[in-house]
């Protein structure tokens, strides 16, 4: 990947279209083709979670759906079903933009009659949080990748984009640029890289980087249910039962009390999945964009050295 933007795809640039200037027969099309369907819902969620990530009981969130479902000067009803947004319609469309982890057409179609009313939120969202410079192409992009992660992980070969390569900025050590890898949930892993010598060193990182991301996706003294949600999505993302929902919430709880030391029972390579998981997570709930990631993943690679450390480089 060179410095520049993608462009973007055949089905990103009609739903880029689409949500730059909105009409019925756009939410229509959204509904019906189904490459541009994916994109739109992956562009939902991803708006969705960019501007309420840090919701921790989705207050905010479901207030603002409130206000554009029952607001007189909403752009368009829904087009599946004439009539007003059910009372557990805002609930249902926030769990399913916010914490759903299903592929983005069973999530859609998970939401029946509701679909029509998630497009309205998102051309909202477009129109008003996302309108400015480049913003909107950067979403719908974001949302092209996600869709492409979900046909790989699905096991399917095709993509709607080239595939990526090492972007300008991108992490310069095998542990960072390992753990973008997984942030972006790439198949072709760095797994024949050299490993980190230093068992001391690669604790550091991955513990900065899980601390890091952490401190961006909770605001303060978040609340224990909130916390516990977090740490039940790393279970689930974890691919290793020992980190199960319990082991989980210690870890999350240890790093956000920022207690240095390792909950007691824990393998080194356990530590390190669990913090990398907690990484992948909290940037995942927040949709972060692939240069985000970067910019964090340096940043981290920064305050290691900055502790006497020595990251092996990338060859």
């Amino acid at each position: 990947m060179t410095g520049q933007r993608r462009e973007l795809t055949a089905a990103g640039r009609r739903v880029h279209r689409l949500l730059a200037a909105p009409t019925v027969a756009g939410h229509v099309a959204l509904a019906l083709r189904r490459p541009s369907r994916q994109v739109a819902v992956k562009a939902w969620i991803v708006a969705m979670r960019r501007t309420f990530g840090r919701d921790a009981t989705h207050g905010r969130a479901e207030k603002y759906v409130r206000e554009v479902l029952h607001s007189p000067a909403r752009s368009f009803a829904s087009f599946r079903a004439r009539r007003r947004p059910g009372p557990d319609t805002p609930s249902r469309l926030v769990v399913a933009a916010l914490e759903n982890g299903a592929p983005a057409l069973s999530a859609w179609s998970a939401l029946g009659s509701d679909q029509g009313w998630a497009v309205t939120l998102l051309t909202g969202l477009a129109q008003t949080r996302f309108a400015a410079g480049a913003g909107l192409t950067e979403l719908v992009h974001a949302a092209e990748l996600r869709v492409d992660r979900e046909r790989r992980i699905a096991g399917h070969g095709s993509r709607l984009t080239p595939a990526p390569g090492v972007r300008p900025g991108a992490p310069r050590t095998v542990l960072g640029q390992d753990l973008r890898a997984g942030a972006m949930f790439d198949p072709a892993r760095p797994g024949d890289l050299p490993k980190e010598p230093s068992a001391e060193a690669a604790v550091a990182f991955w513990r900065t980087a899980a601390l890091a991301a952490l401190d961006r996706r909770f605001a303060p003294d978040p609340p224990a249910e909130a916390v516990a949600v977090f740490a039940r999505r790393v279970a689930v993302l974890a691919t290793d039962p020992r980190l199960d929902e319990a082991t989980a919430l210690a870890v999350v709880r240890a790093a956000l009390e920022g207690r240095p030391e390792t909950p007691a029972g824990l393998s080194p390579d356990l530590v390190h999945q669990a913090m990398a998981v907690v990484f992948v997570q909290a940037v995942e709930d927040l949709a972060w964009y692939e240069r985000e990631i970067d910019d964090l993943l340096c940043g981290v690679e920064r305050e290691v050295a900055g502790q006497g450390f020595r990251l092996l480089p990338m060859p």
